[in-house]
């Protein structure tokens, strides 16, 4: 701009002012684009952070979920060992009272299947199943 004025050839002032608009416009556009620039910068980093945050929560789950993991496998252990406990209680007691028992007594380490009848009670004789 300073050219023109410094120039000693005759301006027409329209297209000064045509000109010096258009270079207005230019630097508002400039600055409208700078401004959106900045909003978008500003936006990233909200997202980055938000991005942040969900990772952290999405650690803090797995986390959880890990010791909770634990937590059913110990109570797991801890039941399977509480029934075989009471399944050898069970079958302890259970040989007891056969051995008591004035039939089941004498028949508890010869019975080898459920007795259905009369018949085929128990295969002692000789050693043959009749």
């Amino acid at each position: 701009m300073l050219a023109f004025m410094t120039d000693s050839t005759p301006v027409d002032p329209h297209t000064d002012l045509r000109t010096a608009d258009r270079m207005f416009r230019q630097a508002l556009a400039a600055r409208a684009e700078s401004a959106e620039v900045q909003g978008l910068k500003q936006e990233i980093e909200e997202y980055r952070a938000l991005v942040t945050m969900l990772s952290a929560g999405i650690r803090l789950r797995d986390q959880l979920l890990q010791e909770q993991a634990t937590r059913v496998r110990e109570e797991t252990l801890r039941a399977d060992r509480a029934q075989d406990e009471l399944q050898a209680a069970t079958s302890s007691e259970a040989s007891t009272a056969r051995k008591g028992h004035p039939v089941l007594g004498r028949l508890s380490r010869r019975v080898a299947m459920p007795i259905r009848g009369t018949r085929r009670i128990i295969g002692t004789m000789a050693g043959k199943n009749r």
